[in-house]
């Protein structure tokens, strides 16, 4: 067995398999099929007929089903193993000669002609060889109507020519009333197509072409080097970070401090689900039972969610990314909508329903820039729903090797429900109002993946370019990078590399970072842009500081109503430090791009060590919050103990608030002598990753980001301050009972913190188009280069931020 067979590339059927030879078959032959209701995929030039296995098939059935009439190599390939490509042989029925020309398949709407409908047209076009329309490449969008009117006004065309209704730019069930608002929206679809034909690749067959044959050689040099290898050493890791959250759950429900115990469940949960991501793409074992049953105990056992329903959607969602009318991931109406397309009552291919546009939908819609954050927090409540029902309405496999799965489901669902809903809430929680505490702040800590999960997808484009686009110029096209620094990969739990797992779904999440400078090559050889973009540490704390002002109006209304008391006070100690480590992020791009020496630390020392203080600082503020809200279910509750716990102001210790402003101190003369480095000693001339400006300046874009950061940082420093004081003063102190204080030394300071770099955004005074510092692949959001790496150059060949 060659390491090309398994990898990339044809497989022969394995030994046990009737041996014969698989006969030419024409492209007539191939349509006539599938006009029968028949489904053919090609595979490295070998005809294959799913229909046997498209019951049994682990991923579901509507990946296949997208797959019909196309070329599926480079799909097949990434998302399957070598012995199930050569199970896959089995069902081969012919082949083919020559390039093919793909279909667009039943499921997206392409007709498909019977063979004596294809020599009715032949003998109409006087040539005895069929070149109708579904012969040639079909435009992106419309063709396919043209076609599909031309056999439903046959009055001889059976149920069986007639295959689907096809679409224009969708599938959609449009009244005659609708239509001009239809039209409309079709021509912004055309404007879209037409946007990314001018930026991508074309999408004719010789260009295509080289780009598949560079993926499959990229595709091969992953596989050689080892990347598909598992590092078990990782996994090691992520068993201990989430034993650890595990023990901080049980432990800090033992002691009743209820918040601090529902955030390390939901961070848990937040962990392991990156887990089940990689058990359900064969990433971890790269076997398919074993991956499936470490899925499935994960997800259903400890976290409630369905392992066979996040296969199934997820596997399209893989297939059609970012398709309005297929993509289950952005088929969020009413709440939702990231294209045009959605604007219109669609139909989903996936879901089998219509995605009603209504007036429900238009007033959320028309908010959604508001309504993001907090319906994306209770997310978790939708995917109980999605599971259970995929569950109960078994549309998982019934035979084949993932027969036993939606019992082994079932019995983790009940078993999630009995330790959580019945062992947790109901026995281990005193009250009502603390187990409904202790479900919102556990289901909100986990939130962040739904973020992370749209966040690759929902700002890039939705347009189709055609069947005949590559599967890899397409993944590029839908998919973009996040920018995060190292040491901050566990957090995002690989899906910050979202363009390197779609185009190989099975390297282990841990290798994704090895595999992003060839991809990063592959990229530049081939003309598409790769898309990267910072992560969004200061959207997620203004977001949080939002929460928190809500539960402080909510608190003046009612002083001693404990859930206000919470919801402040917890978002209020923890909000800040996203801002921080914004700015600890930003000095550290800034430092690498004007020199080592500009800096006493390194760029990634930074953040590595002031966020390890604000997280311990976070961890005792937590403490006492939860002590303190504890006693805050009285009326008269004494909260001094809390309180000290927080300020921790013992002969001994430093902790705590006070900690944090230490930290603060240390960071800011640093950032001081960073400036004093900058412009007296102008080490930055020593580097070659700026362009200075006149008379060996500073260029102008970096003096504003670094007055940006001054003001930002004395802001959240004010703040500090006057947490310390107001916390000292106590509960029922003068600067905590009268709100101006809040407004003007808690509010106001965060607001400017944050918008200044609205003003002065650090994305685009860095890699401004003037600007020959762009970051290619190998910079992470530190700005950090292999330091070994002598022969480093600057490229403008791709832009990887637009």
């Amino acid at each position: 067995m060659t390491s090309s067979a398994m990898v990339t590339g044809l497989v022969l059927p394995p030994n046990n398999a009737p041996k014969k030879t698989p006969k030419l078959m024409t492209r007539d032959e191939i349509e006539d099929l599938i006009a029968q209701g028949r489904h053919i995929i090609i595979i490295h030039q070998q005809v294959v007929k799913v229909d046997p296995w498209l019951q049994y098939h682990p991923g579901g059935d509507k990946a296949m089903l997208h797959m019909v009439g196309k070329d599926a190599s480079d799909e097949i390939d990434a998302f399957h193993s070598f012995e199930a490509r050569q199970q896959m042989m089995r069902y081969r029925i012919g082949r083919i000669d020559g390039p093919w020309t793909n279909f667009t398949p039943p499921i997206q709407g392409g007709v498909f002609r019977t063979r004596a409908v294809l020599e009715q047209a032949a003998s109409y076009a006087g040539c005895p060889d069929s070149s109708g329309p579904s012969s040639r490449v079909p435009s992106p969008v419309f063709d396919n109507d043209h076609e599909a009117q031309s056999v439903r006004q046959r009055p001889g065309a059976s149920a069986k020519e007639r295959v689907r209704p096809p679409s224009a730019s969708s599938i959609s069930m449009v009244e005659p009333e609708e239509m001009d608002g239809m039209s409309y929206l079709d021509t912004v679809t055309m404007e879209h197509i037409s946007l990314d034909l001018g930026k991508y690749p074309p999408v004719d067959e010789e260009t295509q072409a080289n780009i598949v044959a560079k993926y499959r050689e990229l595709h091969q040099k992953i596989y050689d080097d080892g990347l598909y290898n598992c590092n078990y050493w990782a996994y090691a890791r992520e068993c201990c970070r989430c034993t650890g959250l595990l023990a901080g759950c049980l432990i800090s429900l033992h002691f009743k401090l209820y918040v601090l115990s529902a955030i390390c469940l939901g961070a848990m949960w937040h962990q392991l689900v990156f887990v089940t991501h990689d058990a359900g793409h064969m990433s971890i074992t790269h076997k398919y039972q074993i991956d499936s049953i470490i899925g499935t105990v994960i997800a259903n056992f400890i976290g409630g969610l369905s392992m066979g329903w996040w296969k199934r959607s997820h596997n399209v969602h893989h297939i059609v990314t970012n398709a309005p009318e297929h993509d289950p991931d952005i088929e969020q109406l009413p709440f939702f909508a990231v294209s045009h397309r959605l604007l219109g009552n669609l139909r989903s291919t996936y879901y089998d329903r219509i995605m009603k546009y209504d007036a429900f939908a238009n007033a959320l819609l028309r908010v959604q820039a508001w309504t993001y954050f907090p319906i994306l927090s209770l997310a978790r409540f939708n995917l109980y729903f999605l599971s259970w029902d995929y569950l109960i309405g078994g549309r998982g496999p019934k035979k084949g090797p993932a027969k036993y799965h939606r019992w082994l489901e079932f019995t983790g669902q009940i078993f999630f429900w009995y330790w959580f809903g019945y062992g947790l809430l109901y026995k281990s929680l005193p009250d009502a109002r603390t187990r409904f505490m202790y479900i919102l702040v556990s289901h909100v800590t986990a939130s962040p993946l739904h973020v992370q999960i749209v966040l690759s997808h929902f700002a890039m484009s939705t347009a189709d370019l055609g069947p005949q686009e590559s599967f890899a110029q397409r993944t590029l096209r839908t998919t973009m990078d996040v920018d995060c620094p190292e040491w901050l990969d566990f957090f995002h739990g690989g899906l910050q590399f979202q363009v390197i797992h779609h185009l190989f779904p099975r390297v282990p999440r841990h290798n994704l970072r090895k595999t992003q400078k060839l991809v990063q090559e592959f990229c530049n050889e081939v003309g598409i842009p790769k898309r990267r973009w910072s992560s969004l540490a200061f959207a997620v704390g203004a977001m949080t500081e939002l929460i928190g002002w809500a539960g402080r109006t909510w608190s003046s209304e009612c002083p001693y109503n404990d859930d206000a008391f919470l919801m402040q006070i917890t978002t209020l100690i923890i909000a800040p430090t996203f801002f921080t480590a914004g700015l600890y992020v930003i000095l550290g791009v800034l430092i690498h791009r004007l020199g080592r020496h500009s800096s006493i630390l390194g760029p990634k020392m930074y953040a590595i060590v002031f966020l390890t203080c604000d997280i311990i600082a976070l961890v005792v503020q937590a403490v006492g919050g939860a002590m303190a809200s504890t006693e805050a279910d009285k009326i008269n509750g004494d909260t001094k103990p809390g309180t000290n716990i927080m300020l921790m102001q013992t002969r001994q210790q430093v902790a705590g608030i006070v900690f944090q402003m230490v930290a603060m101190i240390v960071f800011s003369v640093l950032v001081l002598d960073f400036m004093r480095r900058v412009f007296v000693k102008r080490t930055y001339l020593e580097s070659k990753k700026i362009r200075p400006a006149h008379h060996g300046s500073l260029p102008r874009s970096y003096i504003w980001l670094l007055a940006s950061v001054c003001i930002s940082l004395t802001m959240i420093f004010v703040r500090s301050i006057y947490r310390t004081i107001e916390l000292i003063q106590g509960w029922e102190g003068y600067l905590i009972t009268h709100e101006g204080f809040f407004i003007g030394l808690d509010a106001a300071t965060m607001v400017i913190a944050v918008g200044i770099f609205n003003v002065f955004d650090p994305v685009f005074l860095l890699w401004g188009e003037d600007d020959h510092s762009r970051p290619t692949c190998e910079e992470n959001e530190l700005g950090q280069m292999d330091a070994n790496d002598e022969n480093w150059q600057e490229s403008d060949t791709v832009t990887n931020r637009e």
